[in-house]
């Protein structure tokens, strides 16, 4: 609290070019948060689409595949499953006969969610991100020929989230990048636009010390021209009092000393 008597200090205030500046950065801030923003969900539903594309696609042609051979021949369907190609699949599952086999030991149909299984077996496509274990995977399942026979696909995501991560980075670093860019403007701006109220302090700080020639020159700048103007007028009001001033010091001490001598 203030003590009795006393007035409180005054509230410290940053100059007009760190405001400038400050204000500056805070645009370059604002939009390089804007852009990133819009650009990290263009990029990011891009590339989820087409990995999504991709995986459909896969899927679709090794489901032809193993229905194809399904109906060849049903003896030896994990078999079937190594034989398929695989591009990006991790883990391939088929339903037939209201039984699930699987081309990985290390998953099984019981690892899947139960109304995606649910959903498959009643004829339904699917296409959902599933955790197995401590993996998020991309499951795509199509339905088969016979009713209640299907094929699953399972496909990794962690090139996905790297991407994301990537991108993640890079954008943060524009923006960085951009606020650093939008002080450094801001400050070379303000250099630039207070340059006149510089001059404006030299020639006042010059016609202070006593060159009552300072004057401002500001033909070339409309903006200044008024204050230009203005300060001129008042610098040749105050040159003619100090030379009356001085006409007037003179002449009293001229009637001063004539009686005396």
């Amino acid at each position: 609290m203030t003590p009795p008597g006393r007035s409180p200090a005054p509230r410290r205030r940053h100059g007009l070019r760190a405001r400038v500046v400050f204000w500056y950065g805070l645009l370059a801030l604002g939009l390089s948060i804007l852009l990133a923003a819009v650009v990290w969900i263009l990029v990011s539903r891009f590339v989820a689409t087409e990995h999504a594309s991709t995986a459909l696609t896969e899927t679709s042609v090794n489901a032809a595949a193993i229905q194809r051979g399904l109906t060849a021949s049903d003896e030896d369907i994990p078999n079937l499953l190594d034989t398929l190609p695989s591009t990006y699949r991790e883990i391939g599952l088929v339903r037939y006969s209201g039984e699930w086999y699987s081309s990985s030991p290390r998953v099984s149909s019981d690892d899947l969610p139960a109304d995606l299984l649910t959903q498959l077996g009643a004829g339904v496509p699917v296409r959902e991100r599933v955790s197995v274990g401590e993996h998020e995977l991309l499951a795509v399942g199509l339905p088969l020929s016979q009713p209640g026979d299907a094929y699953l696909e399972l496909f990794p995501l962690t090139d996905l989230d790297r991407v994301d991560r990537v991108l993640a980075l890079a954008l943060a670093g524009g923006v960085v990048a951009t606020t650093a860019l939008g002080l450094a403007a801001g400050w070379a701006a303000s250099r630039y636009a207070l340059r006149p109220l510089t001059e404006v302090t030299k020639a006042a700080a010059a016609f202070a010390g006593g060159d009552l020639r300072a004057r401002l020159s500001a033909e070339n700048d409309p903006d200044l021209r008024d204050l230009a103007s203005s300060f001129n007028h008042t610098a040749d009001l105050l040159a003619e009092r100090a030379a009356a001033d001085v006409r007037f010091a003179a002449d009293v001490s001229h009637e001063l000393r004539t009686p005396l001598t």
